[in-house]
């Protein structure tokens, strides 16, 4: 794979490069980061989902159908 290489995503974009690809695990890996670090805090759902853990993230992946306290709670 190479900076020319197209992905055809499930979800989202049409086509896809693999930069875009680096950068949608980066935010599923620092939100799962995030999530375990308040799961391990002891923080019930309820307040995982309030503490904006993907604020970050929200410019570009909050425009999906999966509101951006729902996909935290999925994490």
């Amino acid at each position: 794979m190479g900076a020319d290489t197209v992905i055809i995503p499930g979800h989202g974009k049409p086509l896809s490069t693999l930069d875009d690809l680096k950068h949608y695990h980066e935010m599923l890996a620092t939100m799962r980061d995030n999530v375990a670090r308040l799961k391990s805090a002891g923080r019930s759902v309820e307040e995982t989902a309030a503490a904006n853990l993907r604020e970050a993230f929200d410019d570009q992946w909050a425009k999906a159908i999966i509101s951006p306290a729902f996909f935290t709670r999925f994490v």
